[in-house]
Parts: structure tokens; C-alpha cells; sequence
């Protein structure tokens, strides 16, 4: 959409660089956050 959150690129995702967006940085975090609270929850 016109009012999206992020750039848009106009080239391929495979020749993106993925690993070097902050966005899939803080996602690892988030998931590391969230298996620790399950951990402490007793799911784990």
C-alpha cells in the first residue's frame, strides 16, 4: 500500500539482503523472548 511501514524494493527477494534487515533482527529477538517466557510458563 501507499501507507506501508517499510520501503519497497523493486528486486527480487532472493537478491535481497535478508539477513542484514533489522526487522528480521528483531523478530529473532522477539522469538528468543517468547521460547524464554513459555520456558518459565512450564511449556518447554
Amino acid at each position: 500500500t501507499g501507507e506501508g511501514s517499510g520501503e519497497v524494493r523493486r528486486e527480487p527477494a532472493w537478491l535481497q539482503d535478508l539477513e542484514g534487515t533489522t526487522e528480521r533482527q528483531g523478530r529473532a529477538q522477539d522469538k528468543e523472548n517468547l521460547m524464554a517466557r513459555l520456558r518459565d510458563l512450564g511449556y518447554m
